[in-house]
Order: C-alpha cells, then structure tokens, then sequence
C-alpha cells in the first residue's frame, strides 16, 4: 500500500470505545503506523458461506456501522475471493515462466 507503513491486528473488538453504535470483532484492523498519514485504519472481515449464511443481515449491520464513522475503510473478503487471487498470480506467474523461456530460445 505505497510507501505507507502498517500494523495488523487480529481479532479486534470494535464497540462503543471506538464509537461504534454495533459492536463487533474484526478479523484484523490495520492501522497506519506514519504520524500525520492520511489513510485511515482498514478492518478486515474474513466472512466464510459456512460460517455466516445465516448472520448475513447482523454482518452488515456490524459493517455499515463501521463505515457510518467515516473512520474505517471495511474490506470484507470470502475465501473465493483469496483463491480468486492466488489462482490470478499462478497464472500471471506461469505466463511469465513460460515468455522467459520462450525469450530465452
């Protein structure tokens, strides 16, 4: 994220502390670690289909209440999303094997 250094936090409890109106623990906050940044700390909700089919209503409840404070960017990631990902790396990195070779020839 440019040249902008972080800390991470697992497992954060989010609630009236922080101004939070609907308390909920975020599965990591990242929090800028530059004085005077202008990023704002990011909470990240790993959310699975097993575990939250059934809370999708209160999960967003949790988030809009997050982002209401103006203070957080919330990021919600699905495990499809992660193995979305990584399946683009391993083919951007097989494509760019395979053109080295093929300049190598």
């Amino acid at each position: 994220m440019g040249k902008q250094l972080w800390s991470i936090e697992p497992q954060v409890l989010m609630d009236e502390r922080q101004g939070i109106m609907e308390a909920s623990k975020v599965d990591f906050l990242f929090r800028p670690l530059l004085s005077g940044s202008l990023h704002k700390p990011v909470v990240v909700f790993t959310d699975g289909f097993q575990f939250h089919k059934d809370s999708v209503s209160e999960d967003t409840l949790k988030r809009q209440a997050l982002s209401r404070t103006r203070r957080y960017r919330v990021w919600t990631l699905s495990w499809r999303d992660v193995q979305m990902c990584f399946a683009r790396k391993v083919i951007i990195v097989q494509m760019c094997c395979h053109q080295q070779k093929c300049h190598q020839a």
